[in-house]
C-alpha cells in the first residue's frame, strides 16, 4: 500500500492485528500466537491465541474470552482452572469443543471471534455455518461457531457447556469460549492488558492479553486495517487510537522494510499481516511469518516498487505470490496500483483480499467517477472470487476526512472494509481518528 498516485483503483486494507500475548513464568513468546507451557513431572500444556472481549457499551460489563489449549505432555491432563484478577471462571461458563474432528489444526489457528451476546449475556451463534448433524441447535447450553461460513473448508465448532474439568489425552487439542463473571472488566479496561491463567493441575501459566472491543460482532460488514509505519513521531498515541478500534475480524499490518518486530503491532487486538512488494521476499518470508502467528500476508504489485518482470505479467505473479501465501499456511491478501482494471477479476481468482487504492479517485470532485470505477471493481473482483474481503483505502495525503468519510458512505454496501495510509506527521492522528469515529461509532 503506497502513497504513489493511480487514477486507477487499486485494493484498500483496513488492518487490526492480533495480540501477540506475553507470557509470565515459564511462558514461550511467539508473535501473534501465544504459546505458553509449563511442565509438571510428565504433565505439559500448551495455550495460544488466547483472546478477551468487553462491550464497552453493556451496562453489565459483559465479557467473553476464549483459548486454544493442547496436551504436549505423555500422560492424560485434566483442565480444571482458569484464571483471572485471582477470580476462578466457574466450569458452568466453559463451552468447550474437544471433539478433534472439529479442532482441526486450521481452526485451532484461526483467530478466534466474537459473535455477539443475546439479552442474557451469552454468546451467539453464527448465522452461517458448516453443517453438523451431530450438533444441536437453539440448544441454550451449546454455541455454534464456524470460522469461515457455510461455504468455507473449516469444520463448524460445537462449544458445549461444561461442568467440569475437562479431559485431554495426549496430543489432543480444545478450543474454549468462556464467559467472564459481570463486572470482572469494565469499558476502562479495554485496549489494556491483563493476565489469563489456564491450568491443568500444576501445568500451564499466566499469560498477559489485551482486551478487545466486543462492542460489535465479527460478523460486522467493517474490516478496519491498521498500518502502522516505521519512525512515526507518536507511536503510543497512534496504537492507541487503533486500539479503541480494533476487533478480532480487523487486520493490523506493518511493511516490510520494518524489521520483524511486533512489539507495537501486538498491542493492537487483531489479525498480524506484512506487506511485501515482490514474489521473492514472499517466499523468503513466508514461513517465518507463519511461525511467528501471522495470519496474511499482503502483496503490493505496482510499477517502481515491484519488479518489472513482476508487474509485466501482473496476473501470473498474483498466482504465484498466493500459491507461496497459501503453502505456507497464509492467507493472502493483493493490493495493486497502475495494474489495468480488466486484470482484477483474474487475480482476484487467487486472493483472499483485495484492497483498492483508491485516494486519488476519492479527492476527485466527479465522485460519479469514483463510484463507478469501484463499482466496477468490485463487480470484477466478486466474479472473480465471490469471498474475497474488499478493502477501500484512502490517505490522509490525497484526501481530507470528510472526502474519505463521504467515499465510505458512497460505497459501503460494495467494499466490506477501509484503511488509510498515513503521513509521518503527529498532526494526521486527528485526521485518521475522525475516518474512525465516523464509520466505528466510537468517539
Amino acid at each position: 500500500m503506497s502513497s504513489n498516485s493511480h487514477r486507477a483503483i487499486s485494493s484498500v486494507v483496513t488492518l487490526i492485528i492480533t495480540v501477540a500475548s506475553v507470557v509470565l513464568g515459564t511462558g514461550v513468546v511467539t508473535f501473534g500466537n501465544s504459546i505458553f507451557v509449563a511442565q509438571s513431572n510428565q504433565e505439559s500444556i500448551s495455550t495460544q491465541n488466547v483472546k478477551i472481549w468487553i462491550n464497552p457499551a453493556s451496562s453489565n460489563d459483559i465479557a467473553w474470552a476464549a483459548a486454544g489449549v493442547e496436551n504436549r505432555g505423555d500422560k492424560m491432563v485434566s483442565v480444571n482452572t482458569i484464571q483471572m484478577r485471582g477470580t476462578s471462571i466457574p466450569y458452568s461458563n466453559w463451552y468447550v469443543e474437544k471433539n478433534q474432528t472439529a479442532v482441526t489444526t486450521e481452526n485451532y489457528q484461526s483467530q478466534y471471534v466474537f459473535t455477539g451476546t443475546d439479552t442474557g449475556g451469552i454468546m451467539k451463534s453464527n448465522t452461517s455455518l458448516s453443517s453438523n448433524s451431530a450438533c444441536p441447535v437453539n440448544d441454550p447450553k451449546v454455541i455454534r461457531i464456524d470460522f469461515d461460513g457455510s461455504s468455507g473448508s473449516k469444520p463448524m465448532l460445537c462449544l458445549s457447556q461444561t461442568n467440569s474439568p475437562v479431559s485431554l489425552n495426549p496430543g489432543e487439542k480444545m478450543i474454549i469460549y468462556f464467559k467472564l463473571p459481570n463486572g470482572l472488566l469494565t469499558a476502562l479496561d479495554s485496549g489494556k492488558s491483563t493476565n489469563v491463567g489456564i491450568f491443568a493441575d500444576n501445568a500451564g501459566a499466566p499469560v498477559s492479553v489485551i482486551v478487545g472491543n466486543s462492542d460489535k460482532s465479527s460478523d460486522v460488514s467493517t474490516v478496519f486495517v491498521f498500518l502502522v509505519r516505521t519512525g512515526f513521531p507518536d507511536e503510543p498515541s497512534l496504537i492507541s487510537l487503533y486500539q479503541k478500534h480494533a476487533r478480532s475480524s480487523d487486520i493490523v499490518a506493518q511493511f516490510s522494510k520494518q524489521l520483524l518486530d511486533n512489539s507495537v503491532t501486538s498491542q493492537i487486538p487483531s489479525q498480524l499481516a506484512t506487506t511485501y512488494f515482490s514474489i521473492s521476499d514472499i517466499q523468503n518470508n513466508a514461513a517465518m511469518l507463519n511461525a511467528n502467528g501471522y495470519a496474511w500476508v499482503v502483496y503490493d504489485i505496482e510499477p517502481g516498487l515491484t519488479p518489472v518482470a513482476e508487474t509485466s505479467d501482473p496476473i501470473g505473479s498474483v498466482q504465484q505470490a498466493s500459491q507461496i501465501a497459501h503453502a505456507n499456511g497464509l492467507k493472502f491478501m493483493v493490493t495493486p496500483a497502475g495494474i489495468p482494471l480488466q486484470d482484477f477479476q483474474a487475480m482476484a481468482t487467487y486472493s483472499d483480499g483485495f484492497v483498492l487504492q483508491a485516494q486519488d479517485l476519492i479527492n476527485d470532485p466527479d465522485l460519479t467517477l469514483f463510484v463507478n470505477t469501484v463499482s466496477n471493481s468490485v463487480n470484477d473482483i466478486r466474479a472473480g472470487n465471490p469471498n474475497s474481503v474488499i478493502i477501500l483505502q484512502g490517505s490522509t495525503i490525497k484526501d481530507t476526512p470528510d472526502q474519505m468519510n463521504t467515499a465510505y458512505d458512497l460505497t459501503k454496501d460494495m467494499v466490506d472494509g477501509i484503511t488509510i495510509f498515513y503521513n509521518q506527521n503527529v498532526n494526521d492522528i486527528p485526521k485518521i481518528a475522525q475516518v474512525l469515529t465516523h464509520i466505528d461509532g466510537i468517539s
